[in-house]
């Protein structure tokens, strides 16, 4: 997560388009833009709150028409608006970043600089407006003081500001730069932490949960990460909508399904991977359950996979087709590229509605599908597709990488 702030000194030191090429070159995901204007908007990709429009002589000061003091733009959904001492000084909202809600408050503390009055009953005025903080808080902004090297505008207001972040158990992280006021702040807790809330999810409708932690396990791997199948999310769908249904996978996984399997009229009928199993009388049963009213819900719908690593074979996609052609009836998928299978996972997580970065080496199934599912996807070039892809294709991934290296390093970025 990339995090920016700038005192645009009300333009007059710096051209519109020149700033504007600037933001879309640093590409942060928030920013706070203090003595702005509403000319200056980011693009698209952005939503902000603002403080409120200045009118011309207000103290005391010849504004132009659309200046303002503080702007907060970010990518991430805001939640909502919080209330600060003076809506023409400061800006304030919680915003759902991907670890979760995060408070941002953005400002200016002494708007004729850090040598009078009026700083003073600013700094004190948001003193109280931090102590009503809670949960991850970042504040930023142009603070007219320097954290570090000249003691500007004095040692007391420096001493004061630090102060109030060790009483609120806070970092600033521009501290060590010379001659600057511009500053951002961190719940220390954010910056120390750095749990990324995770989950994987896995298309296999042949094995559970508990064999990709086995699998890690055996290799002296540790593992923490929650996990989650195409077949366990197929029982969790079952258990909530369905009391009677016939199950056509292998049976281990069959087994899952166990108080819900009937022999005869069934409501659903679930078809998941029979490997090497699959047979023309099997296919006809399931078209003859669909064709007579049973709905049809598939774990996967994969085309084909590589059961040896080697051998590419028909998976369980393929068959669904021919029941979709036969019965005229599309089947509703669970696991990815279906939002069902994320938002699942989210849900779980206790991220619903959240934005997230899904991590996958399949262009359709975990790239594109996640971003229809309001994610960003990060294809890695250790699986199914190869590098480079197609400059013509129409999935893009939002980022590539090649190995778990860049991986990690990408998303020390983010987070």
């Amino acid at each position: 997560m990339k995090i920016l702030t700038w005192n645009l000194e009300r333009l007059v030191k710096n051209k519109n388009q020149v700033i504007l090429n600037k933001l879309s070159e640093l590409d942060a995901d928030i920013l706070i833009l203090t003595e702005t204007n509403s000319i200056i908007n980011p693009g698209k990709d952005y939503s902000c709150i603002a403080t409120e429009s200045l009118s011309q002589g207000y103290d005391g000061i010849p504004y132009k028409s659309g200046e303002n003091r503080t702007t907060i733009w970010t990518k991430y959904k805001i939640e909502r608006q919080l209330k600060t001492f003076d809506n023409f000084t400061s800006v304030c909202a919680e915003i759902q970043i991907p670890l979760g809600l995060l408070t941002i408050y953005g400002t200016i503390i002494g708007v004729f600089g850090g040598k009078d009055e009026r700083f003073k009953t600013d700094l004190e005025s948001q003193r109280l407006d931090f102590e009503n903080l809670s949960g991850t808080i970042c504040i930023a902004g142009d603070f007219n003081v320097y954290m570090t090297g000249y003691a500007y505008p004095s040692h007391e207001a420096r001493k004061k500001l630090y102060q109030i972040f060790e009483n609120q158990n806070l970092q600033c992280l521009t501290s060590e730069i010379a001659d600057n006021v511009d500053h951002i702040v961190l719940s220390y807790d954010f910056i120390k932490d750095k749990n990324i809330p995770a989950f994987v999810i896995s298309n296999s409708t042949l094995k559970t949960s508990d064999d990709i932690k086995d699998f890690f396990t055996r290799y002296n791997i540790k593992f923490n990460i929650p996990a989650m199948t195409a077949s366990e999310a197929a029982v969790k769908y079952i258990s909530e909508n369905y009391k009677r249904v016939k199950v056509f996978c292998s049976e281990k996984i069959k087994n899952l399904f166990k108080e819900f399997i009937v022999e005869e009229n069934p409501e659903v009928v679930v078809v998941g991977d029979l490997a090497d199993k699959w047979s023309y009388d099997i296919l006809n049963e399931i078209f003859r359950d669909v064709y007579n009213g049973a709905g049809l819900i598939a774990m996967q719908k994969n085309k084909y996979w590589l059961p040896d690593g080697k051998t590419l074979c028909l998976d369980a996609g393929s068959f669904i087709a021919a029941i979709e052609y036969a019965t005229g009836k599309e089947a509703l998928l669970i696991g990815k590229p279906s939002p069902i299978y994320f938002k699942t996972a989210l849900k779980l997580l206790g991220r619903e509605n959240s934005s997230f970065y899904m991590l996958g080496d399949d262009l359709e199934t975990d790239i594109n599908a996640a971003q229809k599912t309001g994610g960003k996807g990060i294809l890695i070039y250790t699986g199914k597709t190869k590098y480079p892809i197609q400059q013509d294709l129409e999935m893009k991934p939002d980022y590539e990488v090649k190995n778990l290296k860049e991986v990690i390093n990408l998303l020390g970025e983010f987070y």
